[in-house]
Parts: structure tokens; C-alpha cells; sequence
């Protein structure tokens, strides 16, 4: 019979392996219909053509980091409770966790971006609606795109920055775990530490990125109040709230979950990681790349500064 471990492991792989076809088949579509060159109002989509691949790509290696946890968990439950971690068996455990550690923490950091290059496209779809409006930029395309900047200047090295600190201590630590010498040494409080210090900075990633996304609730409203007597605009301005909605919804609960689990250090349930996780983080990113396509696919209630998308 399956242990808990194996069964959690078997529906994340299930929740979000199912993704990655549906995703890849949007962006085929979209790299064929959703046109983003000759029209400056659908600047968005460019971003939109980048972040599919990256998001699919990341959930490629989650599935991998549940495919080695299961086969981790049964391989440990065929042993006895101590064992040798420089036997054979220790060392195919050792190796399998190794792979896991690393597929996740890449995993994260894939993520992480698609989250900056999706705030961006967000950004740039409003932008495109008011372009449609106004007929030309305003300064206000230039505040948002340089708040973008830094706002990205500021996100990206704590991403680079986590990911190479907890890969650091990781390899510190598989290091010692298969080693031969007998004197080689292993500090776990400093390992502590250094995990602490990444995922302080993964928190603070997640905290200013549920800001901006607030913000960008605000910043959607506006556009579609802008486009609200315009009959070819305001369907999809509608969706434009509705993404930024989403977003909230997925910082929200991240937010949350480094409040309740990672900054205090405490192992989260099951459920959350394995169930929760998935819907609530990458299901709903999913439907916000879905609306986003929408979007773009829309010919004459879509996002055109010209005819030539009707």
C-alpha cells in the first residue's frame, strides 16, 4: 500500500503536470494568431510569448522533484531505519534528494521571473489599452515602465540570490553526506542559518511582488474606467481586472504561507504544499496566461490601435 508521502507526491505531479501540455498548446496558438509586432498597443504579448515556455519549463521541474521524491520514499521504506549513508542505498538516497533539492530550488527561481515578465506584460496591457484611448503615450507610460525597472532591479537579485545561497548550503551538505574522509566536517547550525537567510529573502521577494500586484489592481481599475463608453475596449478591460484579481489572490495566499510556515521555520502540512500549492499558485497563473491570450486573440474587441487586427 502507498504511504502518505508517495500519495501527496503522486497529486502534485498530477496537478501540475497537467498544465504543462495545456500551456504549451496556448503558446503554440499564440506564437501563430496573436500577433505583437506593428501595433505599439500590443507590446504586452511579447512578454506573454516568454512567459509560457519559462512557466512550462518550471512545472517540467516540479514534476521531476515529485517523480524523485517518490521514488526516494520507496526506496527508503524497502530499508531498515539506520543505514549507512556511504552504502550503495545511502548513496542513491543521498543522490535522489540531491536532484530534488536542485529541480525544486531551479524550479522557484523559473517562477520567479515568470512572475517579473507577467507584471510587466500586465503593465504594458494597460498601457496598450490607454494607448488605444489616447492615441500616443502620455508620461504615465513612462512612470510605469521605469517602476517596472526598478521594480525588477530590486526582485531579480533576491531570486538570484536565494537560489544560490540554498544551493550553496546544499552542496555543503551533500558534500559531507558522501564523503569518505572521516575527518571531513559538517556545521548544521550554520546550514540553518544559511537555509533562514535564503528563504528570508524568498519572503521578501513575495512580500513586495503582493504589493505591486495590489497596485496593479488600483492601475486596472483606472484603465477600465478609461475605456468604460468604448464598446471595443471594455470587455477586454474587464479581463484586465479580473488578471490582476488573480494575481492578488496567488501573492495573497504565498504571502500567508511564508507567514505562517516559512518565517517561523515550521514544517507545513502536507496538504499544503502537495494540494493547495498548486491550485492557488499555478493553476491560477495558468487562467492569467488563458485571459491574457484572450486578449490577444480578440479581433474586433481586442486590443488594436489600427484595423488590421479586424
Amino acid at each position: 500500500m502507498l504511504d502518505t508521502v508517495t500519495i501527496d507526491s503522486i497529486v502534485d505531479l498530477a496537478l501540475r503536470g497537467i498544465l504543462i501540455k495545456p500551456l504549451l498548446v496556448i503558446w503554440a496558438l499564440g506564437l501563430c494568431f496573436v500577433r505583437s509586432r506593428d501595433d505599439p498597443a500590443r507590446a504586452a504579448f511579447v512578454y506573454w510569448k516568454i512567459v509560457c515556455p519559462i512557466l512550462a519549463l518550471a512545472l517540467l521541474l516540479f514534476v521531476g522533484c515529485d517523480i524523485t521524491e517518490i521514488i526516494q520514499d520507496n526506496l527508503q521504506n524497502g530499508l531498515e531505519l539506520e543505514f549507512d549513508t556511504s552504502s550503495s542505498d545511502g548513496q542513491e538516497i543521498n543522490l535522489l534528494s540531491n536532484i530534488n533539492v536542485r529541480f525544486y530550488s531551479v524550479a522557484v527561481f523559473i517562477v520567479c521571473i515568470a512572475d517579473l515578465l507577467t507584471q510587466a506584460c500586465v503593465v504594458e496591457l494597460g498601457l496598450g489599452f490607454l494607448f488605444c484611448i489616447q492615441a500616443g503615450r502620455t508620461a504615465l507610460h513612462s512612470i510605469l515602465r521605469y517602476a517596472v525597472l526598478i521594480v525588477s532591479f530590486i526582485l531579480f537579485p533576491l531570486a538570484v540570490a536565494s537560489l544560490g545561497l540554498i544551493n550553496a548550503e546544499y552542496t555543503k551538505l551533500f558534500n559531507y553526506l558522501n564523503s569518505a574522509d572521516s575527518i571531513t566536517t559538517f556545521d548544521p547550525d550554520a546550514f540553518d542559518r544559511g537555509i533562514k537567510t535564503a528563504n528570508d529573502l524568498s519572503t521578501a521577494f513575495d512580500v513586495i511582488i503582493f504589493v505591486a500586484s495590489v497596485l496593479l489592481v488600483g492601475f486596472s481599475v483606472y484603465v477600465f474606467y478609461a475605456c468604460r463608453r468604448i464598446p471595443a475596449l471594455k470587455n477586454s478591460a474587464v479581463l484586465l481586472v479580473v488578471i490582476t484579481l488573480l494575481s492578488v489572490l496567488r501573492y495573497s495566499y504565498q504571502v500567508a504561507y511564508d507567514a505562517k510556515w516559512v518565517i517561523p521555520d515550521k514544517p507545513e502540512p502536507l496538504n499544503y504544499g502537495y494540494i493547495v500549492d498548486p491550485i492557488l499558485l499555478y493553476w491560477s497563473f495558468f487562467v492569467i496566461l488563458v485571459l491574457i491570450f484572450v486578449i490577444g486573440l480578440r479581433k474586433r474587441k481586442g486590443l488594436w490601435t489600427t484595423t488590421n487586427g479586424v
